[in-house]
């Protein structure tokens, strides 16, 4: 009798556990897919080589660098270079820092005054280069790390119904307006 009980015990620990998860990670939640133009965003960066579910200490790092110079990182990202299913998951590069809108912050267009090298800015292309791609826009309000999950499959479904071939790097933008309301994970997938 009390190896059943136990046992019961357990089983409901686990369930209220994983019903917690389920809502608090916003696993219920579904993703938005809509066709959007190609970001018009300007990113300061490291380089990251490693498992792409470890980023974290990276985009910290960034943020408090960002923080000691009286900037606002109101937008990390991760650009994801590698593909994980063909490489070594302790040899996948990425690109992890703050992004930054013209409107945000028009000052930013050359590294700031003070940030250390290591930093690296990617330009915004010219519009005439960009005549051609055409690019799909995820949105997921819960964790980031089931943003491969609940977005990346309607990104691609998205981009087969157009015929547009995906380009290998992902974009990931994480927003957070305060501490109390959800993450929001934006993934920019383009293609031609």
């Amino acid at each position: 009798m009390k190896l059943k009980n136990i046992l019961g015990g357990f089983v409901l620990a686990f369930l209220s556990i994983a019903i917690y998860f389920y809502f608090t990670s916003g696993a219920f939640k579904e993703a938005s897919v809509t066709e959007v133009e190609v970001p018009k965003l300007q990113f300061f960066y490291k380089e990251n080589i490693g498992p792409y579910h470890q980023i974290i200490d990276r985009l910290t790092q960034v943020e408090k660098t960002f923080a000691k110079l009286e900037i606002k990182c109101q937008k990390t990202f991760g650009l994801f270079l590698s593909d994980p299913e063909r490489e070594d998951h302790d040899q996948l590069v990425s690109h992890v820092g703050c992004a930054f809108t013209p409107e945000d912050s028009p000052q930013l267009y050359a590294p700031p005054e003070g940030l250390k090298e290591g930093f690296y800015s990617l330009p915004i292309n010219s519009e005439s280069e960009l005549e051609r791609v055409k690019c799909f826009k995820g949105v997921f309000e819960g964790s980031p790390s089931l943003t491969a999950i609940k977005v990346y499959p309607k990104l691609i479904e998205a981009s087969e119904e157009k015929g547009i071939k995906l380009f290998k790097p992902i974009l990931e933008v994480y927003e957070q307006k305060d501490s109390n309301s959800p993450m929001v994970t934006t993934v920019y997938r383009c293609g031609i």
